[in-house]
């Protein structure tokens, strides 16, 4: 939890004493980040390369990473509709 997290991403015993500290934004970013790119920490082992390349988007699974299968399918089409925002901006 807390303590290993904290200490994986460099903020000592800070997250354990302080839990509040990941409603922070930097912290929040550089928690999600580090964890989607190596599994670790909250991405219970999983990470953005096993869901995103160039042959597949899974949006779907990639909950996997943050908590479990909660409402996967209802933040996967959100997600859908904001990469298609994206795309379509990028186009303009």
């Amino acid at each position: 939890g807390y303590a290993k997290s904290g200490v994986d991403f460099g903020f000592g015993l800070e997250l354990l004493l302080n839990p509040e500290r990941v409603k922070d934004y930097n912290v929040a970013y550089e928690i999600m980040v580090q964890g989607m790119t190596t599994g670790g920490g909250y991405a219970n082992g999983k990470k953005c390369s096993q869901f995103f390349t160039a042959a597949q988007t899974d949006y779907v699974s990639a909950r996997a990473m943050v908590n479990g299968s909660d409402k996967a399918q209802a933040i996967a089409d959100l997600a859908i509709a904001f990469e298609a925002i994206l795309l379509d901006a990028r186009l303009q």
